[in-house]
């Protein structure tokens, strides 16, 4: 609303937020990659009380490791015992990008609690007008391919496209892959109404 911007991107939680503003702002298009919308259950978050509760016990390996378990379920990591994810995210936490997911937690787990609790059907979006690209990873969480499919029923102007050998974060990795087809859906002719 500040900006003005009638084209927008959003990955991950930002895709829920962008989908949510969509609703209300006049929005052109919107291109959403592995957006973090909870359609009819669809998006996980069984795992969510027990990290919030390690979280606010001060266990952050446990809480890291439910988060990553529950979220990145296409992993094989995800598969092992609980025992052994914790000891990896110990090992994790000594790197830079470990530690920085540990400070980055509380938000992750607050971001998945809104999610969750903005369940509800695809059609709560139906009433975007905007052109959306529901994009997400061949390589990620599987999860994303059916969201974006129930999304892409609901609202009127949407549709879907899989990238392949791309996991969750390959909007921050930008390969062409995927930085072209957002490209291409940005400069296209608009729609007539």
């Amino acid at each position: 609303e500040h900006t003005g911007a009638a084209n927008v991107i959003g990955h991950s939680s930002g895709g829920f937020i962008a989908l949510r503003a969509a609703l209300k702002l006049p929005i052109d298009r919107l291109a959403l990659y592995d957006a973090a919308v909870s359609v009819d259950g669809g998006f996980p978050s069984e795992w969510l009380d027990d990290a919030r509760a390690a979280a606010r016990a001060g266990d952050v390996p446990r809480a890291l490791a439910l988060t990553a378990g529950g979220l990145n379920t296409q992993m094989a990591t995800a598969k092992l015992p609980l025992g052994v994810r914790i000891a990896i995210i110990k090992v994790f936490m000594r790197t830079p990008i470990g530690r920085m997911m540990a400070d980055l937690l509380p938000m992750t787990l607050d971001e998945s609690a809104t999610i969750r609790d903005h369940d509800g059907p695809a059609d709560d979006y139906a009433g975007i007008t905007a052109e959306v690209l529901l994009a997400c990873g061949g390589d990620g969480p599987p999860y994303y391919v059916r969201l974006d499919e129930a999304l892409a029923r609901a609202i009127p102007h949407a549709r879907t496209l899989v990238i392949p050998r791309s996991g969750h974060d390959a909007l921050n990795r930008a390969h062409s892959r995927l930085v072209d087809p957002i490209a291409d859906f940005f400069a296209a002719p608009a729609l007539t109404p």
